[in-house]
């Protein structure tokens, strides 16, 4: 009895030490837009509401500034100044050590729609100065874009 134990023990270490061997480590930076954790968003056409969308990085702490180009595209129903506008300034975001996230605001402006036209604005990760990964490690890039659709 003694020795049968005494191997199920060995074959269990062997086993699960084996499991331990084949894991490695996942450090591959990468940085991702989201809207409240989702990854597209909608706004009423009668709404007047700020919204925030937040370019995520996924990372070990920086040592240095992340600066990151985005673009921020309408589609041909939405017009800024009378659709939305954005209050965020520039096309850059830079995420300084210590910190994980950058928040992009636009301001939603009531104004009635033409549902024939495309009444989205989307937001593209362009570069970025770390040569970081964009969107969702794989090979559709998730989360490299986020398309806010006004409806």
């Amino acid at each position: 009895m003694k020795i049968k134990s005494f191997l199920i023990a060995i074959i269990s270490l062997f086993t699960l030490s084996s499991c331990v061997n084949e894991l490695e480590p996942y450090d591959n930076p990468f940085i991702y837009l989201s809207s409240k954790g989702a990854s597209s968003a909608s706004v009423s056409q009668i709404a007047q509401v700020a919204g925030e969308y937040t370019i995520h990085l996924s990372s070990k702490t920086l040592t240095e500034p992340l600066v990151i180009d985005y673009s921020i595209t309408a589609g041909d129903g939405l017009t800024e100044g009378v659709d939305y506008r954005i209050i965020t300034q520039g096309r850059q975001a830079t995420i300084q050590p210590g910190l994980f996230e950058y928040n992009i605001r636009i301001m939603w402006l009531p104004h009635k729609l033409d549902a024939t036209k495309d009444n989205t604005l989307t937001i593209k990760l362009e570069s970025n100065s770390l040569n970081f990964t964009m969107g969702l490690p794989g090979p559709d890039s998730l989360q490299k874009e986020l398309v806010i659709r006004k409806y």
